[in-house]
Formats: C-alpha cells, structure tokens, sequence
C-alpha cells in the first residue's frame, strides 16, 4: 500500500511539473524590489561597465569615480579570493561635470575562463565581480535597442523612469535565465532618452547583470548629441579619422571567433567616413568570415518607401559584402529577406535584423502589409530581445518575448568562406581622402 500511494505521489508531481512548464513564466524583478533600491539605480555613477576589447583576449572596463576619489586602483585574478591578482594600470581623464573617467583594459585573457574584478577608491574594495570570456568556436550574442530610459512619459518623473528601466532590467534577466553563457551584448543605440541626463545613463547600466555582460553599444539619435555616451564608454579600435564627428564619440569595430563586428555612428550622413571604418576593420581582420555592421538607424524597417538612409548605407553595404546589419530606431522587430542591389536575392545578400525596444519605453505602429523587402515586421506590444548563436559557419537567430521567453521568430545564416571582396574607391573617394588627410595633418599640428 505504501508503495502504491509513493507511486501515485510520483506520477501526480510528475503531471504538476509538466503543467507548470506549459505556463507563462517570468523572470522579472519585481516593482517593490526596484522601489527597494531606487536611489542607489537612480544616482549611482560609479558602477563598472564591461565592453569587448579587440579580439577575445582583451576586455575594457570603465567607471567614473568623484573628484576626490583619490588613488584607484583596478585588481582582475582568476581565483574569487583575489589572492595573486594583477593590478592593472588605470588610465584617468577629469571631466568638468562628472569627476574622473577611469579606463582599464585586460589582455592576454584565457578563453573558457571566469575571471573576477573589483575596483578601490581611497582604499576601499568594492564588492567583487566576475565575466566569462567564452568560447570562440561556440558563443552566442545578446542584442538589444532602444531601452531608451525615460521615453515612456515625462523623463522628469520618477514613475516613467522606473517603468523603462524596470522593464530593461527584466529583459536581461530573461535572456540570462534562457541563454546563460552570453558572451556580451550588442545594443544599438537609444540606450536613454535624453543624452545629457546622468540618471538615465545610470540606469541604464546599474542593473547587476551588467557588472558581467560586456556591452558594445553603438549612438542613437537620442545619444549622439552630448559627450556622456563617450565618457560613460571604453570601446576598442575608436576611429578616430572620422572628418564628421559627434559629441558623443566614434564608430569602432572588434572581433570575436569568425565575425568581424563594426560599429557606426548612423547619426553621420558622411558616408565616406563609414566606408574608410569599414575598410580599416577588414584590412585589421582580413580572416573574419562575418562581417556585422551595426549601427541605429535601420535602413529596410517598417516604412516601405525609401527613406533618407536607405541609399546612403545599402551601396556601402554591397560594396565590401556585409553579411548582417544589426540596427533599430523604429521600436519594431523586422527581419528583411537577403537583400542586394535594393532587390531580393537567393544568396550573397545582406541580412537586416531590426529589433524592436528591450525596455518597453514605447513602441512603433504596425505596417498594414509587410513591406516587400521583409520576412517578417512583428510588434507584439512587449519588450523583447535578440540571441545570435556564432558556431562554425553559421549564425542562428531566435527573436523571444521578454515577458514569457517565448520564440516569435527564427534564421539561420550559414558560409563557407570569408568573402572575397574587391574594391576600388571612388573618385569622390579619392577627393574625401586627399582633403581628409590635410585636415587631420593640420588638426595634429594645432593639438
């Protein structure tokens, strides 16, 4: 009998837990836990941000300190005790209104390697953080766009502010929860609504996870006007040859396993500018069997007549043979078909992967008919967000629901081979190099 009733516990816990799993479930921090928290998400500063170094083996780290922090120190070992760590240099600049910038870069980091961190101010640990650099071969990216932190009502009100970065924090636990060895993430652009607001950059980067995901972010139209952006980043490889530039920095570009990723400023219509970024990269990483470009404004979205920066990016694009466009702006999730020459081709296209808001700060209006570049134009009217899994020759593509993890949308991109790309500059080209390089000449002269 008493083997029985334990049989028939068994088959009924095992019914409970089938159920459950077919549930919506939900990962979120609740609003009472924000509420908890809300001065220190709010005026906290002085948390560390992780961005890509230059090729796996590197990573960068920055964090503003006030200007009486006195001496900084920065420690990174392999052992959470932080016995026999390296102290590494820091590199400090002043900024008139927000104290010191501090800047650190790892190198010579280990692959499939947990590495922990902590910083010191006037002799006090913080608390002690950690990061995985992942594995090259297999690795899969978080992308985002637009949290835009106070886009949801008046910026000025605490509830507004509350809601989008409640909703940005819930967004990367939800992708941690599904997919828990992100290598980093890719957000492109809009990350605050108004660029000079320190409290909008604060919360953007003070939700815990980001003391461990390294994040390449790119400038959006609500970021490119002001310099926090720059102060509140350490990118690699910044291109710093760009004849239009922006308060809040430049574009760059990184490498991780096979994908060669190149961040723009889309905010510059200087399209030779772009194209001498792009060039750099590909000729720093000739191997890169992807090329990513990622950048803010998406050029094939839900507006189906050719909008400003359509021509101006898609002819770049074909040129040096981008494989993936990683983009944002219109607050709706769209995948395009392989596109070439502004037409739809079986093969060698470029692929241009929208995503909708990560924060929920607001969302854009759903097209009647999908255009006719576009596989899919989807507003579900949620947050969500993006996974790309790198393994060798190919990239997968899941798009999932903040709220349940739920898969709305599904791609795989496969190759063989590194494109073999020939190119010749124009002869405007040619014009922009020549003046280009008398200006940066006599701007090294003047500084």
């Amino acid at each position: 009998m008493k083997k029985r009733s334990t049989r028939i516990l068994s088959v009924l816990l095992a019914v409970l837990l089938f159920c459950s799993a077919l549930l919506p479930c939900s990962f979120a921090a609740t609003a009472e836990e924000w509420d908890e928290n809300w001065d220190r998400l709010k005026n906290d500063s002085s948390a560390v941000s992780l961005s890509p170094g230059s090729d796996p083996s590197s990573m960068n780290f920055t964090w503003l300190s006030p200007t009486d922090s006195g001496m900084v120190m920065f420690q990174i070992a392999t052992d959470s005790s932080m016995k026999n760590g390296e102290f590494l240099k820091v590199e400090r600049t002043h900024t008139a209104l927000y104290g010191w910038k501090n800047d650190v870069t790892a190198e010579n980091l280990k692959s499939d390697t947990t590495y922990y961190y902590r910083v010191a101010e006037k002799g006090k640990w913080s608390k002690t953080y950690s990061f995985n650099t992942g594995n090259e071969k297999d690795y899969s990216v978080l992308f985002v766009s637009d949290t835009q932190i106070g886009r949801s009502g008046d910026r000025k009100l605490d509830e507004v502010l509350k809601h989008d970065s409640l909703g940005w924090n819930n967004t990367l636990e939800a992708a941690v929860k599904y997919a828990p060895d992100i290598s980093f993430m890719i957000s492109s652009g809009d990350q605050v609504e108004t660029a000079i607001t320190q409290e909008q950059h604060n919360l953007f980067f003070n939700p815990e996870l980001m003391r461990s995901l390294p994040a390449a972010t790119a400038i959006g139209n609500h970021d490119f006007y002001y310099p926090l952006y720059s102060i509140r980043s350490n990118h690699p490889n910044r291109f710093d040859r760009e004849l239009l530039q922006c308060p809040a920095g430049k574009g760059y570009y990184f490498k991780r396993g096979e994908a060669l990723f190149i961040v723009l400023n889309s905010n510059n219509v200087l399209t030779y500018d772009h194209e001498e970024l792009i060039k750099e990269a590909m000729e720093f990483y000739p191997d890169a069997l992807w090329r990513v470009v990622v950048m803010h404004y998406s050029i094939y979205s839900r507006n189906e007549e050719d909008n400003f920066y359509r021509p101006l990016f898609s002819k770049i694009f074909d040129k040096y043979d981008i494989d993936l466009v990683l983009s944002g702006h219109d607050h709706i999730y769209t995948r395009s078909a392989l596109l070439r020459g502004n037409e739809r081709v079986e093969n060698g296209g470029t692929l241009y992967l929208e995503a909708s808001t990560a924060s929920g700060c607001n969302y854009g209006g759903q097209p009647d008919t999908t255009p006719w570049y576009a596989e899919k134009c989807i507003q579900l009217h949620t947050p969500t967000y993006v996974l790309l899994n790198f393994t060798q020759g190919k990239i997968s593509i899941k798009a999932l629901r903040s709220d349940t993890n739920e898969v709305f949308d599904s791609y795989e991109l496969t190759k063989a081979a590194p494109s073999n790309t020939e190119y010749k500059d124009s002869l405007l080209q040619r014009l922009y190099l020549f003046f280009a390089d008398k200006i940066f000449k006599l701007r090294d002269i003047i500084f």
